[in-house]
């Protein structure tokens, strides 16, 4: 299992690039973990998009620090993976990325 973890703070487009790139992109047997660090706009409603359709990704809030860090931490608390992968918000992933970086 590999657990991709997501932090991300007021970027509902970039958000939304870099999970519709891991969606066709990646291979299955991972979770994914986006990282809400108390956002003050419409993120968590794009990632709830997400969850919705989707029940291999979650939504997890960091609001107690701001700090991307922080959001890193709190999904790894959650994740299950035997490989972690952190992802920025507005990064995208092109075919074969994971087998690559795995190599």
């Amino acid at each position: 299992m590999i657990s991709l973890i997501i932090p991300v703070y007021n970027d509902p487009e970039g958000l939304r690039d870099t999970l519709d790139s891991l969606l066709a992109h990646t291979p299955s047997n991972h979770e994914i973990f986006v990282v809400d660090n108390d956002s003050t706009d419409h993120t968590p409603e794009v990632a709830g998009e997400y969850v919705a359709d989707h029940d291999h990704i979650s939504l997890l809030h960091e609001r107690d620090i701001q700090s991307s860090y922080a959001a890193r931490n709190t999904g790894i608390e959650h994740a299950s993976g035997d490989v972690l992968v952190f992802l920025d918000a507005d990064q995208t992933v092109t075919e074969g990325w994971l087998e690559t970086a795995l190599d």
